[in-house]
């Protein structure tokens, strides 16, 4: 308890330090996070597989715990498979928050997530992150983007979301990338929030039905379920939550933590203890209608790219999220239009900025990445890291092409199944098989050699004793 009663107190004294510093762009980083967060949503509140109000509670109180306790700018999000499938039921939903938890649970308790994340290759690793921002790039394209039209009108969109927006906006982040002060998406989001309330009493949103707000209820899962719980859509979605929500997640936190935490001994999280929050809020929040999260990297990425350092990003989105909540228990319709008619420019510009900004990762896999430092005796080897007796080694010309052609036969593996999981497959399988194909010819040499050793004493020894029969 005292631990983490120290870390408490030196992440909100340096998110108190960092929001009165540099204001505007923690609401920036906090907004951030809106390109990769609503669409989601959005969709999911819209198939009625979650429910408002309570989701907005949930996600809001977390993202506030989060903040806070680790004091960095990891946002909660939506759990993958539950926007790609359409669950009829809330209790469908629920099932799914429920197997992931019971999963994890048991993969932190036993120190799996752990073992895992020391022996995945940084190479594959990259490719992770890479394939996430190039998957989000594709996906705010499909979805987001191409519906959009140059006409002011379009049934699919509303009045004020063409493809006029999407080129102001384009324009806007481009010259932002000159001005890194100016809070890009504080200014976006909030002339979305002018455009949507000025716009939604005359559009509808083409959702399936009305969205479940008001109260949130209180569900009991049926037990005989319980193969639904574990083995329909938990295991699916499983590998992907251990990849882009903890490991990915907790090696880009460790990369970023020099510039987000400089001067505290704060660490970045573990890859345990972002498997037992994923779990947590999981189980806290699947009894009452809420979405299924995790803490995927594109979120982390997200509130990065637009200017947050710190977990005050977290708190404040959380604390928007807590009043978007207590508004929808009252008007939940009202609410949900407000947010389906946020520009669809907006969001796709900002989704793909930080797609972009996931696969920028990959710069510095041969310079200055987690697995080219070794220790040395000198003290002062690596003064940005605070003096910690560790230098950075150089990388050979032939190793480099091999650790690019890992992260590559990654990132290839994962589009061409539209899949992070099978990206990670197929790399571990790639530098599996470049091992093997290393060890493999030495093994070989060195047991034929060990033989023909053993053979030639043998017939060595059978002269001598014949000569002493003599």
């Amino acid at each position: 308890m005292t631990a983490v009663a120290t870390r408490l107190r030196q992440a909100m004294r340096h998110n108190l330090r960092t929001l009165k510093s540099r204001p505007l762009l923690e609401l920036s980083g906090a907004m951030g996070t809106l390109g990769v967060f609503l669409p989601s949503f959005a969709t999911m509140v819209g198939n009625r597989s979650t429910h408002l109000s309570s989701t907005l509670l949930f996600t809001g109180l977390f993202n506030i715990i989060l903040g806070a306790f680790f004091g960095l700018p990891i946002p909660v999000l939506p759990m993958g498979s539950a926007t790609i499938r359409w669950y009829s039921h809330l209790e469908d939903t629920m099932f799914l928050s429920l197997g992931v938890s019971i999963y994890l649970s048991i993969l932190s308790a036993t120190g799996f997530l752990r073992w895992l994340n020391r022996i995945t290759p940084i190479p594959v690793v990259k490719g992770v992150q890479i394939s996430t921002g190039l998957l989000i790039i594709l996906s705010a394209g499909e979805h987001l983007l191409q519906p959009l039209h140059w006409d002011v009108y379009w049934p699919e969109t509303s009045v004020v979301d063409n493809l006029y927006w999407v080129l102001a906006a384009f324009v806007a982040l481009i010259a932002c990338e000159r001005a890194p002060r100016v809070p890009y998406a504080l200014i976006v989001v909030a002339l979305g929030l002018v455009l949507a309330i000025g716009n939604s009493p005359l559009y509808e949103p083409p959702y399936r039905g009305k969205p479940l707000s008001g109260m949130f209820p209180i569900i009991i899962p049926l037990w005989i379920k319980i193969d639904h719980i574990l083995f329909d859509n938990a295991l699916s979605e499983l590998p992907r939550t251990i990849l882009t929500s903890i490991i990915a997640t907790s090696h880009l936190a460790e990369d970023l933590l020099p510039d987000l935490n400089p001067s505290t001994s704060t660490s970045a999280p573990t890859a345990t203890q972002l498997g037992v929050s994923i779990t947590a809020m999981n189980l806290l929040g699947c009894w009452f209608g809420a979405m299924p999260t995790n803490l995927g990297v594109q979120g982390l990425a997200a509130q990065y790219r637009f200017g947050a350092r710190t977990g005050a990003a977290n708190i404040i989105l959380g604390v928007s999220s807590l009043v978007l909540g207590v508004v929808a228990l009252f008007s939940g319709r009202d609410v949900s239009y407000l947010l389906a008619c946020i520009p669809k420019a907006f969001l796709g510009v900002m989704a793909v900025a930080v797609g972009v900004h996931l696969v920028k990762t990959a710069e510095t896999l041969n310079t200055s990445a987690r697995d080219l430092w070794a220790h040395d005796d000198d003290a002062s080897a690596r003064p940005e890291a605070g003096g910690t007796n560790r230098k950075l080694r150089e990388v050979g010309e032939q190793e480099q092409r091999e650790r690019w052609a890992l992260v590559l036969v990654t990132v290839a593996g994962s589009l061409a199944f539209r899949s992070e999981t099978t990206g990670f497959v197929v790399g571990m399988l790639w530098r599996w098989g470049s091992k093997a194909q290393i060890r493999l010819p030495r093994w070989w040499t060195r047991r034929t050699t060990t033989r023909d050793s053993e053979e030639t004493r043998g017939l060595l020894d059978s002269e001598v004793s014949h000569e002493d029969r003599q």
